[in-house]
């Protein structure tokens, strides 16, 4: 009796983790992130410190996410402008970097390859790394990967590396700067 209740017990719980993962849609373009999005607390690396932290102050600016790894080399293309970028435009936009668990890449790996590119320079833009959550909202095939994200908190593009450009960012700040 004792190990059929334990059975039962099992199951019922392996049905409602199927349950909840099974509420985290993937995102489409015109979807507004969840308010867990912003919620949801991730393990970040930032100037050479690791913390715990949630979105909450990336809302109300357009927010590009940029997916990388340290074996994409397209990925590094765009980090000094992205860098350079997030200093001069902070009140408007943030970009968020995210390494996820599908890259193979540990902690390690991602402080040797920022350290590696910034040269001893400042790098200002947050690295989540490790990450599940981020990968099943925007799920994607190949590096690099950019999801844009309005100051409203809409998914308004799913774009490579081609389109991170000056001009499309103006536009997307441009655009919904009024309320």
């Amino acid at each position: 009796m004792k190990k059929i209740t334990i059975l039962l017990v099992w199951a019922l719980l392996c049905l409602n983790f199927k349950i909840k993962a099974q509420d985290l849609k993937a995102l489409k373009l015109g979807d507004k992130v969840p308010e867990i999005f912003w919620q949801q607390e991730h393990s970040v690396y930032k100037n050479g410190q690791i913390v715990k932290q949630n979105l909450s102050a990336f809302k109300g600016k357009l927010l590009i996410i940029d997916f990388w790894a340290t074996w994409c080399s397209t990925c590094f293309h765009k980090f000094s402008f992205l860098d350079s970028l997030q200093k001069k435009k902070s009140k408007n936009l943030n970009v968020l970097m995210v390494n996820t668990t599908k890259t193979g890449d540990d902690l390690s790996k991602i402080k040797n390859s920022i350290s590696t590119y910034s040269e001893g320079k400042t790098f200002s833009i947050p690295t989540i790394y490790d990450d599940q959550y981020l990968m099943s909202l925007f799920p994607h095939q190949m590096l690099s990967h950019y999801v844009w994200i309005n100051k409203l908190g809409i998914v308004v593009a799913y774009t490579g590396s081609d389109f991170v450009n000056s001009t499309n960012i103006e536009l997307s700040i441009a655009r919904f700067a009024k309320p």
